[in-house]
């Protein structure tokens, strides 16, 4: 494997710390994927060990850097706190926009970035340099404490850590049990039209992403395996002819049937807002006030707050009285690919996915008690 440690150090080239964690985080995991999938053994199997010493070694220096913030705050006296609301998802409905929107209220404070756990092998390490992510923030503000996150910290990392090791963790470094944590804490789960969003999946991986060409190329731009086709093409080569479903499609097929969303409700149905990413396209104001009831925020978003961007965005008015663009506030330009992409989807495929996905939307419909914006189309 090539030596990347040279890319991650360079700041200017990878647009700072974030892109430095996600490049780490990119060349550790993609390099266990493909090895478990060649060994037919779980990629949390995969020893350090037999990591390229340049990924893991990129990985350690950006975890080690978190984990000296996480000392620093324990010298001052003080102990991590955990976020109270985690926005888990889902890929591709708006959840970065949903997070600068939050970040707006005055009772919110946060990281515009998403928060990663990056995978060295060794969960214990891992866990305490998460953590140096939240020793970064004021730990004594009565804000809310509201950040983005994968759902592999939930669902993986934390049950599989071995649990001497985990309490010593959360006595030295936390201010509250992760036990306790996960009872308290509010999960945003941000879904969208299933259709819309799988269109929007195949422009991401069709798409040419100058930052990730590197070690990406056979995902992205084109030597992706959709560089040639159009969306039709692949709905009607991968998806009507199963026979060719490649381990990619079927990760992007699975994600559109709500099964995180479905189980997040069923275990956790005091902790989980069900947010529409359709809504809160057209409609912010609507969203944000499910879950300003559900935590109790005052007060802020209302219609008049938001003002739209040239591209028909909506983007949140720092001064209510004033449409000037640097009185905006919005989601990057690079997200909203789906919405102005050229690629266009027929009405006979169109029908043939909404049929589709139309048991495991109206499943997710009925556990949340709620209609979707995308209903209109069953």
């Amino acid at each position: 494997m090539r030596d990347y440690t040279r890319f991650i150090n360079n700041k200017q080239k990878w647009k700072g710390e974030n892109m430095k964690e996600k490049l780490a985080h990119r060349l550790v995991n993609n390099f266990k994927n493909k090895a478990s999938k060649a060994l037919k053994i779980s990629s949390s199997e995969i020893a350090e060990s037999s990591l390229p010493k340049s990924s893991i070694l990129a990985a350690r220096e950006y975890n080690d850097n978190l984990i000296n913030d996480l000392e620093s705050l324990l010298n001052s006296g003080e102990k991590v706190r955990l976020p109270d609301v985690i926005i888990v998802g889902e890929k591709k409905c708006g959840t970065k926009a949903l997070l600068a929107f939050l970040l707006e209220h005055p009772q919110i404070s946060g990281f515009h970035q998403e928060v990663h756990l990056v995978d060295t092998g060794d969960i214990i390490y891992d866990l305490k340099a998460l953590l140096g992510h939240f020793a970064r923030i004021n730990h004594k503000s009565s804000k809310f404490l509201v950040t983005k996150t994968g759902t592999a910290t939930i669902n993986s990392y934390l049950p599989s850590a071995p649990a001497e090791e985990l309490k010593k963790l959360e006595e030295k470094y936390l201010s509250e049990s992760f036990e306790d944590w996960t009872k308290r804490v509010i999960f945003v789960d941000l879904v969208c039209d299933p259709v819309k969003r799988l269109l929007s999946d195949f422009q991401h991986y069709k798409a040419d992403h100058p930052n990730a060409r590197k070690i990406n190329e056979h995902k992205f731009g084109k030597k992706s395996e959709f560089s040639e086709m159009s969306f039709d093409c692949f709905v009607n080569f991968h998806i009507r002819n199963h026979k060719n479903e490649t381990e990619l499609v079927k990760k992007m097929l699975r994600t559109s049937t709500f099964n995180f969303s479905k189980q997040l409700i069923h275990r956790r149905p005091n902790q989980t807002v069900i947010l529409d990413g359709g809504t809160l396209q057209t409609e912010p104001w609507l969203e944000i006030k499910r879950l300003k009831d559900k935590i109790g925020l005052n007060a802020f978003f209302y219609e008049k707050r938001f003002g739209k961007r040239e591209d028909g965005f909506w983007c949140v008015k720092k001064n209510t009285n004033s449409d000037a663009e640097d009185n905006l506030v919005c989601m990057p330009e690079s997200k909203g690919r789906s919405k102005h992409g050229k690629e266009t989807i027929s009405d006979k495929n169109k029908k043939y996915l909404y049929k589709a996905y139309s048991q495991s939307s109206q499943a997710l419909g009925k556990a949340c008690g709620r209609n979707f914006s995308w209903f209109e189309n069953f």
